[in-house]
Protein backbone atom coordinates (compact mmCIF):
# COMPACT_ATOMS: atom_id res chain seq x y z
CA UNK A 1 0.00 0.00 0.00
CA UNK A 2 2.88 2.36 0.70
CA UNK A 3 3.84 2.21 -2.98
CA UNK A 4 0.41 3.44 -4.06
CA UNK A 5 -0.14 6.07 -1.37
CA UNK A 6 1.92 9.24 -1.41
CA UNK A 7 4.88 9.31 0.93
CA UNK A 8 3.35 12.07 3.06
CA UNK A 9 0.46 9.77 4.08
CA UNK A 10 0.85 7.83 7.29
CA UNK A 11 1.13 4.22 6.15
CA UNK A 12 -1.59 2.14 7.73
CA UNK A 13 -4.05 5.01 8.10
CA UNK A 14 -7.50 5.00 6.51
CA UNK A 15 -6.50 8.12 4.58
CA UNK A 16 -3.54 6.26 3.07
CA UNK A 17 -5.87 3.41 2.13
CA UNK A 18 -8.30 5.79 0.40
CA UNK A 19 -5.40 7.47 -1.42
CA UNK A 20 -4.08 4.09 -2.60
CA UNK A 21 -7.55 3.15 -3.89
CA UNK A 22 -7.80 6.49 -5.69
CA UNK A 23 -4.39 5.96 -7.31
CA UNK A 24 -5.35 2.44 -8.44
CA UNK A 25 -8.64 3.69 -9.90
CA UNK A 26 -7.39 6.84 -11.59
CA UNK A 27 -3.77 6.23 -12.54
CA UNK A 28 -3.54 2.55 -13.55
CA UNK A 29 -5.34 0.84 -16.42
CA UNK A 30 -4.85 -2.55 -14.79
CA UNK A 31 -3.44 -3.70 -11.48
CA UNK A 32 -2.82 -7.42 -11.67
CA UNK A 33 -2.66 -10.03 -8.95
CA UNK A 34 -0.41 -13.10 -8.90
CA UNK A 35 -3.32 -15.26 -7.72
CA UNK A 36 -5.16 -14.28 -10.91
CA UNK A 37 -2.19 -14.15 -13.28
CA UNK A 38 -4.05 -15.37 -16.38
CA UNK A 39 -6.78 -12.75 -16.02
CA UNK A 40 -4.27 -10.04 -15.07
CA UNK A 41 -2.09 -10.66 -18.12
CA UNK A 42 -5.09 -10.98 -20.43
CA UNK A 43 -6.39 -7.60 -19.27
CA UNK A 44 -2.93 -6.05 -19.55
CA UNK A 45 -2.55 -7.45 -23.05
CA UNK A 46 -5.96 -6.05 -24.00
CA UNK A 47 -5.76 -2.63 -22.33
CA UNK A 48 -2.02 -1.94 -22.69
CA UNK A 49 -1.04 -3.84 -25.86
CA UNK A 50 1.99 -1.68 -26.55
CA UNK A 51 3.79 -3.26 -23.60
CA UNK A 52 1.99 -6.56 -23.04
CA UNK A 53 1.28 -8.06 -26.47
CA UNK A 54 2.16 -11.75 -26.26
CA UNK A 55 2.36 -11.78 -22.46
CA UNK A 56 -0.29 -14.48 -22.04
CA UNK A 57 1.39 -16.75 -24.60
CA UNK A 58 4.78 -16.33 -22.91
CA UNK A 59 3.31 -16.90 -19.44
CA UNK A 60 1.54 -20.09 -20.54
CA UNK A 61 4.75 -21.36 -22.12
CA UNK A 62 6.71 -20.72 -18.92
CA UNK A 63 3.93 -22.16 -16.77
CA UNK A 64 3.89 -25.32 -18.84
CA UNK A 65 7.62 -25.87 -18.30
CA UNK A 66 7.92 -24.68 -14.66
CA UNK A 67 4.60 -25.85 -13.24
CA UNK A 68 6.04 -26.97 -9.89
CA UNK A 69 8.36 -24.05 -9.25
CA UNK A 70 8.06 -22.21 -5.92
CA UNK A 71 5.99 -24.87 -4.19
CA UNK A 72 6.78 -25.27 -0.50
CA UNK A 73 6.16 -28.90 0.46
CA UNK A 74 7.17 -28.32 4.10
CA UNK A 75 4.89 -25.43 4.89
CA UNK A 76 4.34 -25.12 8.66
CA UNK A 77 0.87 -24.55 10.08
CA UNK A 78 0.10 -21.02 11.27
CA UNK A 79 -1.98 -20.80 14.42
CA UNK A 80 -5.35 -19.08 14.41
CA UNK A 81 -4.09 -16.51 16.94
CA UNK A 82 -1.26 -15.47 14.64
CA UNK A 83 -3.61 -15.33 11.64
CA UNK A 84 -5.97 -13.03 13.57
CA UNK A 85 -3.10 -10.80 14.65
CA UNK A 86 -1.83 -10.53 11.08
CA UNK A 87 -5.34 -9.76 9.84
CA UNK A 88 -5.59 -6.90 12.36
CA UNK A 89 -2.12 -5.58 11.56
CA UNK A 90 -2.64 -5.67 7.81
CA UNK A 91 -6.35 -4.92 7.58
CA UNK A 92 -5.80 -1.92 5.29
CA UNK A 93 -3.54 -3.95 3.00
CA UNK A 94 -6.16 -6.70 2.86
CA UNK A 95 -8.83 -4.10 2.13
CA UNK A 96 -6.71 -2.74 -0.73
CA UNK A 97 -6.11 -6.27 -2.04
CA UNK A 98 -9.85 -6.97 -2.02
CA UNK A 99 -10.47 -3.66 -3.79
CA UNK A 100 -7.92 -4.50 -6.50
CA UNK A 101 -9.31 -8.02 -6.88
CA UNK A 102 -12.86 -6.72 -7.24
CA UNK A 103 -11.72 -4.15 -9.82
CA UNK A 104 -9.86 -6.86 -11.75
CA UNK A 105 -12.98 -9.00 -12.00
CA UNK A 106 -15.10 -5.97 -12.95
CA UNK A 107 -12.72 -5.37 -15.86
CA UNK A 108 -13.08 -8.94 -17.16
CA UNK A 109 -15.97 -8.10 -19.58
CA UNK A 110 -13.61 -5.59 -21.22
CA UNK A 111 -11.68 -8.49 -22.75
CA UNK A 112 -14.74 -10.07 -24.34
CA UNK A 113 -15.98 -6.70 -25.56
CA UNK A 114 -12.55 -5.85 -27.03
CA UNK A 115 -12.22 -9.11 -28.95
CA UNK A 116 -15.83 -8.92 -30.07
CA UNK A 117 -15.17 -5.44 -31.48
CA UNK A 118 -11.98 -6.67 -33.18
CA UNK A 119 -13.83 -9.52 -34.88
CA UNK A 120 -16.68 -7.23 -35.86
CA UNK A 121 -14.26 -4.65 -37.30
CA UNK A 122 -12.52 -7.37 -39.26
CA UNK A 123 -15.81 -8.67 -40.59
CA UNK A 124 -16.95 -5.15 -41.56
CA UNK A 125 -13.72 -4.62 -43.51
CA UNK A 126 -13.95 -7.96 -45.29
CA UNK A 127 -15.67 -7.57 -48.67
CA UNK A 128 -17.05 -11.11 -48.55
CA UNK A 129 -19.14 -10.40 -45.48
CA UNK A 130 -20.34 -6.91 -46.35
CA UNK A 131 -23.64 -8.17 -47.71
CA UNK A 132 -24.29 -10.42 -44.69
CA UNK A 133 -23.45 -7.65 -42.23
CA UNK A 134 -25.59 -5.16 -44.11
CA UNK A 135 -28.53 -7.56 -43.78
CA UNK A 136 -27.85 -8.02 -40.05
CA UNK A 137 -27.57 -4.27 -39.53
CA UNK A 138 -30.80 -3.70 -41.43
CA UNK A 139 -32.64 -6.19 -39.22
CA UNK A 140 -31.09 -4.71 -36.09
CA UNK A 141 -31.94 -1.15 -37.18
CA UNK A 142 -35.53 -2.09 -37.89
CA UNK A 143 -35.75 -3.70 -34.44
CA UNK A 144 -34.32 -0.58 -32.78
CA UNK A 145 -36.75 1.68 -34.67
CA UNK A 146 -39.68 -0.27 -33.30
CA UNK A 147 -38.30 0.19 -29.79
CA UNK A 148 -38.07 3.99 -30.29
CA UNK A 149 -34.30 3.83 -29.80
CA UNK A 150 -32.71 7.06 -31.12
CA UNK A 151 -29.25 5.41 -31.35
CA UNK A 152 -28.28 5.32 -35.04
CA UNK A 153 -24.82 3.78 -34.63
CA UNK A 154 -24.28 0.39 -36.27
CA UNK A 155 -25.40 -2.40 -33.97
CA UNK A 156 -22.90 -4.82 -32.51
CA UNK A 157 -22.80 -8.32 -33.92
CA UNK A 158 -25.64 -10.49 -32.63
CA UNK A 159 -23.42 -12.70 -30.43
CA UNK A 160 -21.90 -9.79 -28.47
Amino acid sequence: MSYLAAMDWIVGSRDALQEAKRVVSEEYSVVGLVEHMDLSLTLMETLVPRYFTGAVRIYKKIKKVDNNININHQKPQVSLAIKKKLMRMFSNDMDLYNFVEQRLFQQRPTVKQFYCQQVYSYLRSSTETQVELAALEEVAMSDSETEDNPDTSPPPPPHC
